[in-house]
């Protein structure tokens, strides 16, 4: 509920000084929905990880070195690469800007901390998507540590987890409109 009074407080906020809510490229959107189908992933869950992590800039990098559309760090880039995607020639991470790639990467990553927390939600007091999220951005390490209780972890992903769910009613909602 809270979600959606941000989300409309938001978009009140815009209407009244006049900015439309910028729309994501429907090039980068359409790689988004493959690749979340791909992976058999939740498409609105992946854009909000998207706008939260680089608002939609192939090009975004972050002062602590991760890269690209979803923000992967380049150990991250590499073990995807060679693990999970089974690349005998892994992609280097100088090609994390590249939208196609780093959305692979970045779903592929999603999906394995799905199952990977899927196997391990007994170890843990949160939902899975809060186990997901949060391992998102702060390593499925710290979140195990914490027993996922959100109050624990760093404060940054307590706010990561609250702008991912502000993000991601504002692509349902934009959704349900047919935007």
């Amino acid at each position: 509920m809270r979600s959606i009074i941000i989300v409309l407080l938001c978009t009140l906020v815009c209407a009244s000084c006049g900015a439309a809510e910028p729309k994501p490229p429907a090039r980068l959107v359409a790689l988004v929905e493959a690749s979340a189908k791909k992976y058999k992933l939740d498409p609105i869950a992946v854009k909000a990880i998207i706008e939260i992590e680089s608002r939609w800039k192939p090009d975004a990098k972050s002062a602590v070195g991760a890269v690209g559309l979803m923000q992967v760090m380049p150990k991250t880039w590499d073990w995807i690469c060679r693990d999970i995607l089974g690349q005998l020639k892994p992609w280097a991470f100088a090609d994390a800007t590249d939208p196609e790639k780093n959305i692979t990467v970045g779903c592929a990553y999603l999906a394995w901390l799905q199952e990977h927390w899927r196997t391990r939600l007994d170890h843990v007091t949160c939902d899975l998507d809060t186990a997901v999220i949060a391992s998102y951005n702060c390593g499925q390490g710290r979140v195990l540590r914490a027993k996922g209780k959100v109050a624990v972890l760093p404060k940054e992903t307590q706010t990561y987890l609250r702008r991912f769910t502000a993000a991601k009613e504002k692509f349902r909602l934009q959704e349900l409109e047919g935007e």
